[in-house]
């Protein structure tokens, strides 16, 4: 597996030395999803009668009701995805989505024609190094995409990467 990684590091077309941004169908869906996500828990975020829960408990107790079939279980997955918590997933998931844009600035001004001419030894295992790390992150933003899976705009060739 690790050796699989390195070899990757080492096919830097694979990665978008193009000039193409391998990942950017990935980020415009993720990027929509997020937004969809967002508008859904503000949505979620209050009652039938316009009052703004307190928090994850009167969420749950509100949705689920006090007098269900409900289970414990069914009480905590509520909790886990109340409004607040989707909220808070969607800002990780954008300081995840903005991580990409640095790494992949700082990789793309490393494979300028004059960077690589000037390179040394230490240079080019930076380079390398950056190369890893956004391969890191665009293999990042795959994953966080898989989970929106059955959505019809999702392409199932972001799996391959």
């Amino acid at each position: 597996m690790l050796a699989e990684r390195e070899d990757r590091t080492e096919q830097p077309e694979r990665s978008g030395e193009s000039g193409e941004d391998p990942v950017a169908s990935v980020i415009a869906f993720l990027e929509a999803r997020l937004v969809e996500d967002e508008k859904l828990a503000v949505a979620a975020s209050v009652s039938r009668d316009g009052r703004a829960f307190e928090d994850e408990w009167e969420y749950s107790a509100h949705v689920v009701g006090g007098d269900s079939y409900a289970t414990p279980a069914h009480h905590r997955l509520m909790n886990a995805w109340w409004p607040g918590r989707v909220l808070a997933e969607c800002a990780a998931k954008k300081a995840i989505l903005d991580l990409y844009a640095v790494h992949r600035e700082i990789r793309d001004s490393r494979r300028s024609p004059r960077a690589r001419a000037a390179e040394d030894a230490n240079a080019t295992q930076g380079r390398l190094t950056q190369e890893a790390r956004t391969r890191v992150v665009e293999d990042t933003l795959r994953a966080l995409a898989a989970v929106y899976a059955d959505h019809p705009d999702y392409q199932q060739e972001w799996v391959r990467g």
